[in-house]
């Protein structure tokens, strides 16, 4: 059936059969995306603004979109996707152009792979990637990437019934990386896409631990959330001397189901999320 509730919404797809001449629609929301909810009663699909929203700012809007195809499910997905790129103003050639990852061949150490929380016996993280990199060179492997998964930087105390623990400071640890990511980027050739989790409420980032950000803290849940726009930047900017090319943002889920001004609020996470979106490909 139709999803709905802030887990469930998202695109929903109409057809009567697939394949050439079928008429197909495409149903979603097209502006306020984090703060608008979908319900299927009695037949009727509506869009709102999510339940836990006590008010909504002045010049707030919502809207859906819907896209239609005579040419099945396919086309009727990429006209939906090029009614949204022309709504946000964006081009679909651009993330091609400038994201590294969908241009060439990389190297991976995410959930599944061999170095995923694991190196080479008796090797540091350091000398594995290193490794790495000599047997691609010697087997002509062209990789001109790597992905760093989430085992590199510092992560708090994971808090009862929250996986993981949240970061505290996205730099690399020594015991990582002896000699600094910077090394390892000269030795290798290679860029970075670089993987982070959601925000620990202990952060050293947020001015309330001492840092020099604002951030929103939730002590119960153990999260937070940064709602500093220079803080974006200056992450980034430090982040690009030590070869990252690509900023990964992972576990948005448990940041909207697990910290709750993101749900009682209509702006906060458009608010959130766009700071991103200018400066980390």
């Amino acid at each position: 059936g139709v999803g709905g509730g802030v887990g469930g919404t998202g695109p929903v797809c109409v057809f009567a059969r697939d394949g050439p001449g079928s008429h197909s629609v495409v149903l979603s929301p097209s502006a306020a995306f984090m703060a608008t909810s979908q319900r299927v009663r009695r037949g009727t699909l509506s869009y709102g603004v999510m339940g836990n929203v006590s008010g909504v700012p002045a010049g707030f809007f919502s809207e859906a979109l819907l896209a239609h195809s005579a040419g099945g499910i396919t086309e009727a997905m990429l006209a939906w996707g090029s009614l949204l790129l022309a709504r946000g103003g964006k081009v679909r050639a651009a993330a091609w152009e400038r994201d590294l990852t969908l241009r060439t061949l990389g190297y991976s150490t995410d959930n599944g792979a061999y170095y995923y929380y694991n190196t080479a016996p008796n090797a540091s993280y350091e000398q594995t990637m290193l490794r790495v990199a000599e047997y691609a060179a010697a087997a002509r492997l062209p990789y001109r990437y790597w992905l760093a998964d989430s085992w590199w930087y510092y992560k708090g105390t994971p808090a009862r019934g929250r996986p993981g623990g949240g970061v505290t400071n996205w730099t690399a640890r020594p015991d990582v990386f002896p000699r600094g990511f910077e090394a390892l980027t000269a030795a290798t050739g290679w860029r970075v896409q670089g993987h982070n989790r959601y925000w620990d409420a202990t952060t050293g980032y947020a001015r309330a631990n001492g840092g020099r950000y604002s951030f929103l803290r939730d002590r119960g849940s153990g999260y937070a959330l940064p709602v500093d726009a220079a803080f974006w930047g200056d992450l980034l900017r430090n982040a690009s001397r030590w070869g990252l090319a690509v900023y990964e943002q992972d576990w948005l889920d448990y940041e909207l189901d697990h910290f709750a001004p993101l749900t009682q609020s209509a702006s906060l996470g458009g608010d959130w999320l766009p700071p991103k979106g200018g400066g980390g490909g």
